[in-house]
Order: structure tokens, then C-alpha cells, then sequence
């Protein structure tokens, strides 16, 4: 599987996926952020033996309990 680099906060993900749950905002009013370690587990992710952020496992996460960027509460 690639592994993606975020270019703006350098994280790195295990998968185009969980590179793409780490952003928030609109991305066509230039609003798009990156969200904190703690935004992420709170999502579900976890980072695997390398340090690369992964999706949550789907078994665990009903994916209608699974927020999406937005709904994050960043406060």
C-alpha cells in the first residue's frame, strides 16, 4: 500500500484515505485545515508500529458513528 506525506503538517498516513480523514474545512474558500493528534484519535485513528497514521477498523467503528472533519469540534 502507498504511503502518503502530508505536505502541509508532514504527517505521514498509512493510506490516501487516512491522509484525506485528516483534513478539515472547505477546500474551494482555502478553509482546509489539518487536524491535531487528538482530533484524529478522537476519530478513531491510530498509527501503526511505523508512526504512520491509519483509518479506524471498520469492525470497531459503525461507520454511522464515524464523524466526519467538520463535525470535529475543534474548541
Amino acid at each position: 500500500m502507498p504511503r502518503s506525506c502530508c505536505p502541509a503538517c508532514h504527517t505521514m498516513f498509512s493510506t490516501i484515505r487516512a491522509f484525506e480523514m485528516h483534513r478539515a474545512g472547505r477546500f474551494q474558500a482555502d478553509e482546509c485545515r489539518c487536524l491535531t493528534s487528538a482530533e484524529m484519535r478522537a476519530r478513531g485513528m491510530t498509527q501503526n508500529a511505523r508512526g504512520d497514521w491509519m483509518v479506524p477498523d471498520v469492525g470497531k467503528v459503525p461507520f454511522w458513528e464515524q464523524e466526519t472533519p467538520e463535525e470535529v469540534n475543534t474548541s
